[in-house]
């Protein structure tokens, strides 16, 4: 992980003025809201805009997401539009020949799939055509999560509130035309959850224990429900898990602490779909552990969503925003997320779409309410500073998210199993770059593994093979090497030979351990 990053670009706070009103499938208010004597509702405006056109509809749940694009439907998005969670939608208009600037009455119409409707206004002067960078050159409608639902349909109509320069003769300024609704496109996901594991550190005779306080329980849950495209997240504590092993700033020891954060998540009997993330304070404070540079934190790159056994990360656990940006950050890489090409980072996905690792689109934060420039902006999973969310990044997490929500109910078994009965014995050994064992464990799994297949040979004391099997390499996202998963073999081995590692592993004293 970086070792530092700068706080969210607060570059424009988008001041919305939006009106909620809820009809029923009928056109009838549903509860109190809005003003006069329409049922209900604030007065209809005047007159219909002349000489403006809608250029761009777009929604903002974390990255924007442009629906309509010069009159059209745009049917190749950059990244979904998440069901159950909040956004923004911005409209975007463009002033014709003989505009004159005044005053613009907006109304957002969202009709979900048992008929009702959810109606959104806003008023705005407009003097020039909107763009991305100025807030209040865009009408703003703040849309709460229950607006988005799978099968919405959604309309937006422009007036002028009662100011100069529009012309009533002019016809509406309507998307889609007439009284037609267009599919907004809401896809389901589902909650991310997060179990966080305060260690007990007493390498140093501390027993010194992160704070898992409810403030900084929050803090996690915010950060991750800003980058995370999610209907919610979750995040809960277990009781401290003690460690005596020394965790350096040059990252001896993490490759340990995350191998016993992967067992025990096993041994807990954890739900496939959820995430374990071990934190730790290996000194008194972020400045003293980071002074000279650090490691700051370590995941396994999981690249198959029903790799449930492997959802493990851990990370520095000081106080407030930085532990949290990168926790983001580990559970990206336990999401099957590679690094992002910005600040140096090994391993990085060569497919990542934006040269220096940028974010390519506008960001959003739907909680603070804020933008981030895609010319500031770096991918969460770079190693820079200024960091948000990529589209790219953003639409991948939805995939996973997703893929581990629907894969839930085909390998709830695999939950249980991976307990202390049940399921098929494995045991994984993490190694260093050269290629030499540091810790195992045990697992108990009800399906093979998905890490990359390699062989493996087990040899006996005297060198000769004893047994022979496919194993599971599992490499690591800061730090070289990685985590082997390999069956338990029937007779007594010494060391593996698994292909594609440089040298033969000598385990027989950490099997003894156990």
């Amino acid at each position: 992980m970086k070792l530092a990053r700068l706080a969210l670009a607060s570059l424009f706070l988008a001041a919305c003025t939006t009106e909620v009103i809820k009809v029923d499938a009928n056109g009838n208010p549903v509860g109190g809201g809005g003003s006069g004597d329409n049922g209900g509702l604030p007065s209809a405006p005047k007159s219909p805009a002349a000489k403006v056109g809608i250029t761009q509809i777009a929604v903002f749940q974390g990255v924007k997401v442009p629906v309509v694009a010069d009159g059209a439907r745009v049917e190749e998005r950059n990244a979904p539009i998440v069901a159950g969670r909040a956004g923004l939608v911005r409209v975007y208009v463009s002033p014709a020949e003989g505009f004159t600037p005044g005053r613009i009455a907006g109304e957002l119409t969202v009709k979900g799939a048992d008929g009702k409707e959810q109606k959104f206004r806003d008023t705005r002067g407009i003097s020039r055509a909107s763009s991305d960078a100025t807030a209040t050159s865009t009408l703003n409608f703040d849309l709460p999560a229950d607006a988005f639902t799978v099968g919405a349909t959604f309309s937006v109509s422009l007036t002028d509130d009662g100011g100069q320069g529009f012309n009533a003769s002019q016809a509406p300024v309507r998307y889609p035309a007439g009284d037609a609704f267009d599919d907004l496109g809401v896809q389901a996901t589902g909650v991310l959850k997060v179990v966080v594991v305060p260690v007990k550190y007493d390498a140093d005779g501390s027993g010194r224990t992160p704070d898992v306080s409810e403030a900084q329980l929050g803090i996690y849950k915010r950060t991750l429900m800003g980058l995370y495209p999610a209907t919610d997240v979750q995040v809960t504590a277990r009781e401290p898990y003690p460690w005596t092993t020394a965790i350096t700033a040059n990252g001896a020891g993490f490759d340990q602490i995350l191998n016993a954060m992967v067992s025990l998540r096993r041994r807990d009997r954890a739900a496939s779909d959820v995430y374990y993330y071990g934190v730790f304070v290996p000194q008194t404070s972020f400045e003293s552990f980071c002074r000279r540079g650090c490691v700051s934190g370590l995941s396994g790159l999981v690249d198959d969503a029903s790799d449930s056994a492997l959802r493990a990360s851990v990370g520095l656990g000081y106080e407030g925003t930085e532990s949290a940006d990168t926790m983001a950050h580990e559970i990206g890489h336990a999401h099957g997320r590679p690094h992002a090409p910005c600040g140096g980072a090994q391993g990085v996905d060569r497919s990542f779409p934006y040269k220096g690792g940028t974010i390519g689109t506008w960001g959003y934060d739907i909680l603070s309410k804020q933008y981030v420039s895609p010319e500031e902006g770096t991918d969460m999973m770079g190693y820079c500073d200024n960091t948000w969310v990529s589209d790219y990044t953003y639409g991948k997490l939805f995939d996973r998210i997703v893929a581990v929500s629907g894969v839930n109910q085909g390998i709830a078994s695999s939950a249980s199993a991976q307990g202390s009965q049940g399921g098929s014995p494995y045991r994984t050994f993490t190694f260093d770059g050269n290629g030499v064992p540091t810790s195992s464990e045990t697992l108990s799994l009800a399906e093979e593994p998905k890490g990359t297949v390699s062989e493996v040979d087990y040899l006996g004391d005297s060198g000769g093979v004893v047994g022979h099997a496919r194993a599971h390499v599992y490499k690591y996202d800061h730090l070289e090497g990685g985590i082997v998963v390999v069956p338990e073999n029937a007779a007594p081995y010494a060391s593996l030979r698994v292909r594609g590692l440089t040298r033969v592993m000598n385990v027989k004293g950490l099997l003894a351990r156990h």
